[in-house]
């Protein structure tokens, strides 16, 4: 037994054989009616000189089970509740070089398929479906929405978005305004391209087909600048090659179809 000045600790046993459940800790139905409920409450935790865990878990090893998970949330159903939550993080605060909301190591398994974080579909009766959805970024000198690593896959790509096929607008990539005092603004910027294979492009569309009205590649609002001393809507650096056969600043492929009138370029 456990002096008054040694820590308190419950006797740790093994949980083993052929049942059909095995069960470390079970809570039975929690269904008072105050203010809130928990089924597992922790106080505050200060005091670790290398680390502090709320929850701790160890290695979960399996061979034979079909699904395996260290942490399992059944279902959240409401039924008049103002916001769910499957997990809520609180704010994090203090002075700590680094805080992650939610912190996923590296990923070796050598399975099939390896997701950092999978989020299955998003359906139902509601006003806006997020799949992810981060609120405003503001304090620190460089703000990112998100940051995706190297990718030096065989078939690489850094987002990758399925078919749209909504009733009323699709749209791939949606941006905000841009707008402040930063010296330079940009919808969309990709890096140097260097790759050595037989076709690099900075920007690839493929072929467009079904609007009734009017199909555009590129489009862009009107323009509008009262001080600016150089506007353009397409601006286009200078080609330079050292062998290249040849070379177009613009290079519109062939127009053909059954269109009343064709133009190469309309001004």
């Amino acid at each position: 037994m456990a002096s008054p000045s040694e820590p308190c600790q419950a006797p740790r046993q093994t949980i083993s054989g052929a049942l059909g459940t095995g069960t470390g800790i079970t809570v039975g139905n929690i269904s008072t009616t105050g203010t809130t409920n928990y089924g597992l409450l922790l106080g505050t935790m200060t005091g670790g000189t290398t680390s502090n865990y709320q929850i701790s878990t160890g290695v979960l090893t399996s061979a034979t089970t079909t699904a395996n998970a260290q942490l399992n949330l059944g279902g959240v159903v409401t039924t008049g509740g103002t916001t769910n939550y499957g997990i809520n993080v609180g704010a994090l605060s203090g002075s700590g070089t680094t805080n992650y909301g939610i912190n996923i190591a590296a990923s070796t398994a050598t399975g099939t398929t390896n997701y950092g974080m999978s989020i299955g579909a998003l359906s139902g009766a509601a006003t806006t479906n997020y799949g992810m959805n981060i609120g405003n970024l503001s304090g620190a000198t460089t703000s990112k929405g998100m940051v995706i690593g190297t990718n030096s896959s065989a078939t690489a790509t850094g987002i990758d978005i399925g078919a749209l096929s909504g009733t009323t607008a699709n749209t791939g990539i949606a941006i905000g305004a841009i707008s402040g005092t930063g010296a330079t603004g940009a919808g969309v910027t990709v890096g140097n391209i260097s790759t050595t294979g037989t076709t690099n492009y900075g920007l690839q569309l493929g072929t467009m087909t079904g609007g009734t009205t009017s199909n555009y590649q590129i489009s862009t609002g009107v323009l509008t600048s009262a001080t600016t001393t150089t506007n353009a809507q397409l601006n286009l650096g200078g080609v330079v090659t050292t062998g290249g056969t040849t070379n177009y600043g613009i290079n519109v492929g062939a127009l053909s179809g059954t269109g009343t009138t064709n133009y190469g370029i309309n001004i």
